[in-house]
């Protein structure tokens, strides 16, 4: 794949595309540019079909946060065929949980995030944010308007082939207003339930939106709670037994050091380990991964596409309660 001009391209903006996508590359265009060029939220997009970069756009320039990551092979497309087959080996690694097909990953660390989604099963768009500094407080959002901005581009691409929406994130959904909850769910407890911590992941589960909270240390398991045996959660277990499903969320939850290191690796040099937070989101509800400090994880999982990300903000805000619990 060769670079190519075009005589209107933003300054300090690459584009390119394939030889091979060439005739459709000018209809996605202005869709794609409005996400990368005049301070959109990307430094990074580009398109893989089944191994094969289709195109790429990359923000460039002495001192930007892309040409660090171009320097060390960044602007390589091995780098987003590597990480589009990762997302497809991990797809099928979830497939067990049935529900449905892996759309969208998030890797999010304090100085940038990747974003993976699938257009159509084979077909990955792939995103990259990345700041010159520690991101701060800021991180968190501009990782998600980046991701916001992935959504956006497959959703329009997926609404031109008269597909249906998959609602990547939920971010087509209104948030749910808080509603008061008369009866605590019906709760499954494994492990320590003494544990300092375990009374806090209870507190966020709940029938609307998280579902499911486990709390590891180096790669054991200390404590999971979920709500999968409540009657209001019934209509999600048509096809699965609530124990398979927990024995499949425990053992994802094992291999989560070997399932993050993998889409880290992937995604070198812009994200790296530990990343603060990882989304595996489904067809069905997300499995959410958050770094708390040292090798403690916290997993979450909402079987709600709906709640997606309503539930990526509660077990967030858990995570920041686990780890001001923790402190001295």
């Amino acid at each position: 794949m060769s670079s190519r001009d075009h005589r209107d391209t933003p300054a300090g903006v690459r584009e390119t595309p394939a030889d091979h996508f060439q005739a459709a590359y000018p209809m996605l265009r202005p869709l794609v540019l409005a996400q990368v060029a005049d301070g959109g939220p990307l430094h990074h997009l580009a398109q893989c079909r089944n191994g094969v970069l289709d195109y790429s756009l990359d923000v460039l320039g002495d001192g930007t946060p892309m040409q660090r990551l171009a320097d060390s092979g960044w602007a390589d497309s091995s780098l987003d065929q590597q990480l589009a087959m990762t997302v497809t080996q991990l797809n099928r690694r979830l497939a067990d949980a049935v529900t449905g097909e892996l759309i969208r990953v998030v890797v999010e660390c304090d100085d940038g995030g990747v974003i993976c989604d699938s257009i159509v099963p084979g077909i990955h768009l792939i995103g990259a944010v990345a700041f010159d500094d520690d991101g701060g407080p800021d991180a968190r959002a501009r990782v998600a308007e980046a991701d916001r901005g992935v959504a956006l581009v497959a959703s329009e691409v997926r609404n031109r082939l008269r597909l249906g929406s998959l609602n990547f994130g939920s971010y087509e959904t209104p948030s749910v207003p808080e509603a008061s909850h008369p009866d605590r769910p019906r709760l499954f407890t494994s492990g320590a339930t003494g544990h300092p911590h375990f009374s806090l992941c209870v507190a966020a589960l709940d029938t609307r939106d998280v579902h499911y909270v486990a709390f590891y240390r180096g790669g054991s398991l200390l404590f999971a709670v979920d709500v999968f045996d409540d009657g209001g959660v019934e209509h999600f277990f048509a096809f699965i037994a609530r124990t398979t499903r927990r024995r499949f969320y425990e053992k994802v939850c094992n291999d989560s050091e070997a399932i993050v290191a993998d889409l880290c690796r992937s995604a070198w040099p812009l994200v790296d380990l530990p990343p603060n937070r990882v989304v595996l989101d489904v067809e069905q509800g997300a499995i959410f991964f958050f770094q708390l400090s040292g090798d403690d994880y916290l997993v979450g999982v909402t079987l709600d596409q709906t709640q997606v990300a309503n539930s990526d903000q509660k077990l967030h805000e858990l995570a920041g309660a686990i780890r001001s619990d923790a402190s001295p």
